[in-house]
């Protein structure tokens, strides 16, 4: 028979129990739907703000209170959605200014306490610099889009507990290590998982053969020696014998198959790019060229555009209005089937648009997964401006 004390006992035990159930899995704040938060939240205040009325924002930049080392380039990816979503509130010669800013934090409160979140907010300031209005600090709590923004390289899990994967998200960022595929010197996996690598191939100054590049390892980070002038391609591999993959390659913060895609219809983006099942001893492929254009082949017209590393200011990111300092590439890879198939189960320098040259693609419908199976960076060096 149970007394008083040890009915109390039980209770709290249970409580406490309960809470901490309850405060394993915090309530989803995803990359793009917290922007899109932060986006409704600025135009409804410019709106309604009768001083605001009628006038426009002029976009600055993003200032990251990250180290550039682990996201100079996803910052970039902020900055080109935001100046997607807000075109019709922003111009160049406002007098009011407009800036963001974003912080790797681990709040003490809030539905997020005591995990690694991303913090996100947008300042609206006068011609004098006195601050208008600032928006709502919005928090990025999902595992997966953390690790891509800060460019770790690892495999997440699909079946461990929130609080285990926000650990093992921060871990890969403050001790970051990577792995080779055994027998090669170029191509990077995430620790554990040799299934899914990235390699790059470099032509010297655009000439000749593209040989893979053997990654240096600097603080636990992938680094490939690609210098200005060279071009360079990357290989996407598959060696998992269960399923094929789609991976979203970005190069300096920028999508690969998106940014110069003019076969995007009705606002659909392209997901990446198909890499086949394969095996250990013969993985499936996907060789990628360059930034792709278009699918189609018209006799001398190019469809895609070399990877061509020029000086900082020269290259892509410039091009399409953003800013770089660390030349980056990085893939997710995601399992893929068929329309009709079934997916896995699973629970949880710059770089510049180089000269033209025609590919062949192939245009697949696919079923691609939400959350990815490897995500792997390659850091390449770059003379400085």
């Amino acid at each position: 028979m149970y007394n008083s004390k040890t009915m109390i006992l039980s209770l709290l035990l249970i409580a406490q129990y309960w809470w901490q159930a309850m405060a394993a899995d915090p309530i989803p704040m995803p990359f793009t739907g917290q922007l899109i938060k932060i986006v409704d939240e600025l135009k409804e205040k410019v709106a309604r703000d009768p001083k605001l009325k009628g006038q426009k924002l002029k976009f600055t930049q993003i200032n990251s209170a990250i180290d550039d080392r682990d996201a100079a380039n996803s910052v970039l990816k902020i900055e080109s959605f935001l100046k997607s979503e807000l075109k019709s509130i922003l111009d160049s010669k406002a007098e009011n200014t407009l800036e963001g800013k974003v912080a790797y934090i681990k709040p003490d409160s809030g539905d997020n306490r005591g995990f690694h979140v991303l913090q996100i907010k947008l300042v609206a300031s006068g011609p004098n610099g006195k601050e208008l209005f600032e928006t709502i600090e919005r928090e990025v709590n999902d595992t997966d889009d953390i690790n891509a923004f800060l460019q770790n390289t690892i495999a997440p899990s699909s079946t461990k507990s929130y609080p285990e994967r926000n650990a093992d998200m921060h871990k890969a960022r403050v001790s970051p290590k990577f792995a080779l595929i055994p027998g090669s010197e170029s191509r990077v996996c995430a620790i554990g998982e040799t299934r899914y690598s990235l390699e790059v191939r470099r032509k010297v100054q655009g000439k000749g053969e593209s040989l893979p590049v053997p990654v240096t390892d600097v603080d636990g980070l992938a680094f490939a020696s690609v210098d200005i002038g060279d071009t360079y391609e990357v290989f996407l591999y598959n060696r998992n014998p269960e399923t094929d993959s789609v991976a979203k390659l970005e190069i300096d913060g920028v999508d690969v198959v998106n940014q110069f895609n003019k076969d995007i219809t009705n606002g659909q983006k392209f997901p990446g790019y198909f890499v086949p099942r394969g095996t250990k001893e013969q993985p499936g492929v996907h060789p990628v060229p360059g930034w792709y254009h278009t699918a189609s082949k018209a006799p001398g017209v190019p469809n895609a555009f070399k990877f061509k590393v020029n000086k900082l200011g020269e290259g892509v990111a410039s091009e399409v209005g953003l800013r770089s300092n660390v030349g980056g590439i990085t893939v997710q890879f995601f399992d893929a089937c068929e329309p009709n198939g079934k997916l896995r189960n699973r629970t949880a320098g710059e770089t510049a648009k180089g000269e033209g040259m025609q590919v062949d693609y192939d245009l697949k419908p696919v079923v691609v997964a939400t959350k990815p199976t490897s995500i792997i960076s390659i850091r390449y060096t770059r003379t400085p401006e």
